[in-house]
């Protein structure tokens, strides 16, 4: 039989092999996705004073300061819901002058539309307060993400404060920062204990801000919080139990063996937007004596206080008469945290944090 006669013979064999191949590769893709609802869970604008996230209606009310322009926004963070994304961002400036859809996909076609909106505060129907707090400053609020304590609820619509727990348990230890429930002054307070992991001294805090991330072994943050107040001081309780300094780095070597001390301080300034501060970057630590945009400043550091709170007041010195944009609040266990120095074991609690006007 000759090779062309094979192959006519064989053809249709090979022909009716392919279909099964040619009919599945034609068949329509019919996979099920679970529902899973794209959410909006945080977002912070320049000259937000708060924000109202409403879940069942999927929408979000921005309340701005009445010298905002609502047309030309600045959005600072938005975040949603994990294994979703925002379709047609990043976002980096806002027209709100009408209500945004925002679109959110969790798997394809599976979208959900949010509508976001903003009204300035003064004109909006909440009741106006002359003077402005802070969220959570008596640290009621806590949720516990894995092994990770937020000084927020999981659903919290503003997160105020932020720690550097994040960066202290990847690099393998445990939350530094975390809610008191028995040594306080009322409900819940604040604990901060400071740390070494991986031979870098970390001090326990809390602060007015949002960690970003880590980048080797160096802490990366957002610093400051949307304020416009004026208070003449800063008042609250604290306990501070110092350890020997026993981690240092230049210029702070003559402290080894000295006994720690803490650090309460609140500073309002007048940035355009949240100052990013890179621990391994000097350049990008405020000096709260002498940088220019300081308006104002409250501090006091902390020694040993026998295990018992004690009451501050502190007044805020003012440098002139600038409107602030911005609050930065930090209480550390140890006061030369940004220069990694400092007394593994220093343990400091806060609680009822205020301004008094």
């Amino acid at each position: 039989m000759s090779f062309m006669s094979k192959f006519r013979i064989s053809f249709p064999l090979w022909v009716l092999a392919l279909c099964p191949m040619l009919y599945v590769g034609c068949i329509e893709d019919t996979t099920t996705y679970p529902v899973l609802v794209g959410e909006i869970t945080d977002i912070r604008t320049e000259g937000m004073r708060s924000a109202s996230i409403d879940r069942g209606n999927r929408t979000v009310t921005l309340h701005l300061a009445d010298t905002m322009a609502l047309d030309n926004v600045r959005l600072i963070y938005l975040s949603v819901s994990d294994g979703s994304h925002i379709l047609g961002g990043p976002y980096s400036v806002l027209d709100l002058s009408k209500p945004l859809i925002l679109s959110i996909e969790t798997y394809p076609e599976q979208i959900y539309e949010w509508k976001v909106s903003a009204d300035h505060e003064t004109h909006s129907d909440k009741p106006v307060t002359k003077y402005t707090q802070v969220p959570n400053m008596n640290f009621e609020n806590w949720w516990k993400d894995g092994n990770v304590w937020n000084p927020y609820l999981k659903n919290d619509s503003v997160r105020c404060w932020d720690t550097a727990n994040r960066a202290v348990t990847v690099l393998g230890g445990s939350s530094s920062t975390s809610p008191e429930e028995k040594h306080v002054i009322k409900g819940k307070a604040c604990r901060m204990e400071s740390s070494s992991m991986l031979g870098v001294f970390a001090a326990g805090n809390i602060y007015t801000g949002t960690f970003v991330r880590i980048q080797g072994l160096n802490g990366i943050i957002d610093q400051g919080w949307p304020f416009s107040g004026r208070p003449a001081k800063f008042h609250g309780f604290y306990d501070y139990k110092p350890a020997v300094v026993n981690k240092t780095r230049e210029p702070y070597s003559a402290e080894k063996g000295k006994m720690d001390k803490g650090l309460i301080y609140a500073c309002l300034y007048d940035w355009s937007g949240p100052h990013r501060a890179n621990s391994g970057d000097k350049s990008t630590i405020i000096n709260l004596d002498t940088d220019p945009s300081v308006i104002a400043l409250a501090r006091i550091e902390l020694d040993d206080t026998g295990g018992e709170y004690r009451e501050f007041s502190i007044d805020f010195e003012y440098r002139d008469s600038r409107t602030p944009t911005y609050l930065f609040i930090c209480c550390s266990a140890s006061r030369y945290a940004d220069d990694f120095t400092g007394g593994v074991g220093s343990v400091l609690y806060v609680d009822e944090l205020e301004f008094i006007y």
